[in-house]
């Protein structure tokens, strides 16, 4: 006679019978609030697929959902939870997918590079914080802030105070506002801060125990604006200036810059905001300022110019503010703006 089967309960087979037959829906809780449906996932974090994605991705562009197409179930087979088995989809839900797309983009997008990262954080280590009032003309009475104390190795640098990312969700730094944050300490010139291959925006204004100079070569941001007034800044402007090609507006007010204005600023030919005042800047105005077609601002005042008024201002045609007061300049009889450019133009010839 043949031995029965053997009808011996295994515990632990059973239970990873059952962890391998566990679906995605075994981990959600769907929670109704105010007639919308939303879905908690009772784990930790997913990997997924980047097939799912682009699916997901492709048939909500065409107004469809995911479910519509017919390798759904084949595409988004696995979801891996980081502490379980994998977790084999056994249904498809469109409202869940959608919502784990939104996951995806929120967790996984603009996120910093490391050399980014890396970049910023050695900026960080530069500096200390004072105690004293900023400047009131850059800061007014809004408050202080002293935004790199939060700055952790471990987030996300687009999540950091004062830095602001593309809108690409590629994690490139195109920002960095550090304004009237009560820094301490000296930017050398070849910090990697210059370095940052995506900056657009740097304002680094207010700080007025920040000092620095700016970089003699490889300078080649994709700066648009670069604002260091009311800070500590000196020496003389490198002829490398105009590495920064695509630069508009260009702040130096109140600070300690020395020395002649290199002629190579007049390749700045996007500028239309230049601000060199309340500086030693000496010698004389350079020329190469006529380049500029598109300033509209241009204030040297304050300085150490000297030599006669250059007539090269008569032909910036979208200048509407110029300031050259408190400088060693003549011949200011030169400057032949019309009645009608004098009344529409703030245009302050003093000298």
């Amino acid at each position: 006679m043949a031995a029965p089967p053997n009808l011996a309960v295994n515990p632990a087979a059973i239970q990873q019978d059952v962890e391998e037959r566990r679906t995605l829906r075994d981990f959600t809780m769907p929670v109704v609030n105010q007639n919308t449906l939303s879905i908690t996932v009772l784990a930790k974090n997913f990997e997924i697929k980047p097939a799912i994605i682009q699916m997901i991705f492709t048939t909500v562009q065409s107004g469809g959902y995911p479910d519509d197409d017919p390798n759904f179930r084949e595409v988004c087979d696995t979801f891996r939870i980081n502490e379980g088995p994998a977790l084999h989809v056994r249904w498809s839900y469109p409202l869940f997918c959608l919502q784990l797309l939104l996951l995806h983009s929120l967790t996984l997008s603009k996120l910093c590079s490391h050399d980014q990262v890396y970049a910023l954080l050695q900026f960080k280590q530069l500096f200390t914080y004072y105690n004293d009032t900023p400047p009131y003309n850059v800061c007014g009475s809004r408050p202080t802030h002293q935004y790199m104390e939060h700055w952790k190795g471990d987030t996300d640098c687009c999540s950091w105070d004062g830095v602001t990312c593309d809108d690409m969700d590629t994690g490139h730094v195109t920002e960095l506002d550090l304004s009237c944050n009560q820094l301490n300490g000296t930017i050398p010139s070849n910090t990697t801060l210059f370095l940052l291959p995506y900056l657009q925006f740097l304002d680094l204004s207010g700080n007025n125990h920040l000092k620095g100079s700016f970089p003699e070569a490889n300078w080649n941001n994709p700066l648009k604006s670069l604002d260091v007034s009311y800070t500590s800044f000196s020496g003389r402007l490198p002829n490398s200036i105009d590495n920064l090609k695509f630069l508009m507006e260009l702040n130096l007010q109140h600070c300690k810059f020395i020395e002649l204005v290199p002629a190579s600023i007049g390749n700045l030919t996007h500028l239309e905001y230049l601000d060199l005042s309340h500086n030693n800047f000496s010698g004389n105005i350079p020329s190469s300022l006529s380049n500029l077609q598109n300033l509209s601002s241009l204030d040297l005042s304050v300085n150490n110019f000297i030599g006669e008024i250059p007539e090269i201002f008569v032909n910036l045609t979208q200048l509407d503010s110029l300031d050259l007061s408190s400088n060693q300049l003549s011949g200011t009889n030169r400057v032949e703006w019309s009645e009608r450019q004098l009344s529409e133009k703030s245009l302050c010839l003093c000298v």
